[in-house]
């Protein structure tokens, strides 16, 4: 039976990840109607890093918050495997949206974006432990 703590817990911390993955799904099927004016080039890759970066802070956060995953190398270890899948996928996807195209280098941008905010979350995971009695 499901308590009010359990549900707290999933509602604080897989529910967030869940609802960001979802709404780049949702954005990602819109079709493209006309790119907006982007102030720099490259901008377009830089908001693929950003968007992947904030998705693996919660991605981790939802699997470092499951009981077999507590180990930090083991939560980012699946954050990754789970986010390069999500990002192919992803970008996969766009190649049967009307007005859309697959770019591997959004991929690359989702994909760096992603594995530097795992790396910091792992860094400070693995500082606390030390610090830890």
């Amino acid at each position: 039976m499901q308590t009010a703590h359990d549900r707290f817990s999933f509602i604080r911390h897989h529910l967030p990840a869940m609802l960001y993955g979802a709404i780049i799904v949702i954005v990602s099927s819109l079709p493209q109607v006309d790119a907006p004016e982007l102030p720099f080039v490259g901008m377009d890759k830089l908001l693929h890093f950003v968007e992947y970066a904030i998705f693996a802070f919660l991605v981790y956060r939802s699997f470092s918050n499951i009981e077999k995953l507590k180990s930090g190398a083991m939560s980012a270890l699946i954050s990754i495997l789970f986010l390069i899948a999500f990002a192919w996928g992803d970008e996969y996807h766009q190649k049967f949206v009307a007005g859309r195209s697959s770019d591997v280098f959004d991929t690359i941008a989702d994909i760096i974006g992603a594995l530097c905010v795992i790396a910091l979350l792992s860094l400070r995971s693995r500082r606390q432990s030390k610090t830890e009695p």
